[in-house]
């Protein structure tokens, strides 16, 4: 601690070097001053020196110099406690954290969306500062070092399930240094994704097989009914699809969609299939019955034509004797 003698006063600047890689610094003024007819004037002037005081109190600091610099190994106890969690980017694969703003990256595999779940890494260490000058350590223990109260992990599509904190060596050309790695479970909620997209699939496939029910000769209703489901289907398809990043892989939900997809458009065709063949077979129906009227024709006109009978000649009706 530095005391500082001031004319009628004096100044207390006490600096402290804390456990985490800063300097943290404190000023106590105590000012007394005996009751002078240019009072005013004099505490301008015990406030202009504790001004240059300050100014000049960091000069030659270096944040970046690790707290005993040139000293034994400084230990850095550390503890995560978040007051608000969240909002989770799929698009972006990032989350966000308070106090400190953080915009961490959280690697996703979307193959079992929207039934999945992550765990979002946070990793952090020194950069500078091998272990044999600064070694971190979870200040409560793996277990209770990383707190999340319950009203700050409420989210929108996602469910914080618990935590999971870890420390590995990270060996590089320059030394081994300390990471802190804390993973959060998040599990995706499914109730978005009911009322958005499985349920409008349903009933759009319900509603293809109903075609089935109306009478085949009723061509306009049965094409209505398939041309609008798999319409349905297609914008379906492509809503589902936009708070998704652009992934090269199919999810569980656009396989659920596919299968959807098949049976609407299945039903169009089974429409057009069945149209074609009942058409083809009245057809073939139609030229049968003609063949078959055209002979009963022929077969009346042939009978009612009379044949031609041969008999004697007239005159000769018996032998004449000259």
């Amino acid at each position: 601690m530095l005391i500082l003698k001031v004319d009628q006063g004096f100044l207390v600047v006490g600096c402290l070097r804390g456990m985490a890689p800063f300097l943290a610094c404190f000023v106590l003024s105590c000012v007394s001053s005996t009751v002078w007819g240019n009072q005013h004037s004099e505490s301008s002037i015990y406030l202009d020196n504790i001004t240059r005081i300050l100014d000049r109190l960091l000069d030659g600091y270096d944040n970046r110099l690790r707290p005993g610099f040139g000293g034994p190994v400084t230990e850095v106890k550390t503890d995560i406690f978040v007051t608000s969690f969240g909002p989770v980017s799929d698009v972006e694969m990032e989350y966000t954290m308070d106090v400190l703003t953080i915009n961490a990256e959280c690697p996703m595999r979307l193959m079992n969306f929207p039934m999945d779940g992550h765990a979002c890494p946070l990793k952090f260490g020194s950069y500078a500062y091998p272990i044999s000058e600064i070694v971190y350590t979870w200040k409560k223990g793996p277990l209770f070092s990383v707190e999340v109260p319950q009203e700050s992990s409420s989210l929108l599509q996602y469910d914080l399930i618990g935590q999971t904190v870890s420390s590995e060596r990270l060996k590089s050309n320059t030394g081994e240094y300390v990471i802190m790695t804390v993973h959060f479970h998040l599990q995706r909620k499914m109730g978005f994704f009911l009322i958005q997209t499985y349920i409008p699939c349903i009933m759009t496939v319900i509603l293809a097989q109903v075609s089935f029910w109306i009478n085949k000769e009723s061509v306009p209703a049965r094409t209505v009914f398939g041309i609008t489901t798999v319409l349905t289907m297609t914008t379906l398809s492509i809503s589902a699809r936009h708070s998704l990043p652009k992934v090269s892989y199919a999810t569980a939900m656009d396989w659920f969609i596919a299968v959807c997809f098949a049976f609407v458009f299945s039903a169009l065709i089974e429409f057009a299939a069945v149209n074609y063949f009942s058409t083809l077979q009245a057809n073939r129906e139609l030229r049968k019955a003609a063949a078959m009227k055209a002979a009963q024709q022929e077969a009346a006109a042939s009978t009612t034509t009379t044949p031609t009978t041969t008999g004697g000649i007239p005159g000769n009706d018996g032998d004449t004797t000259s």
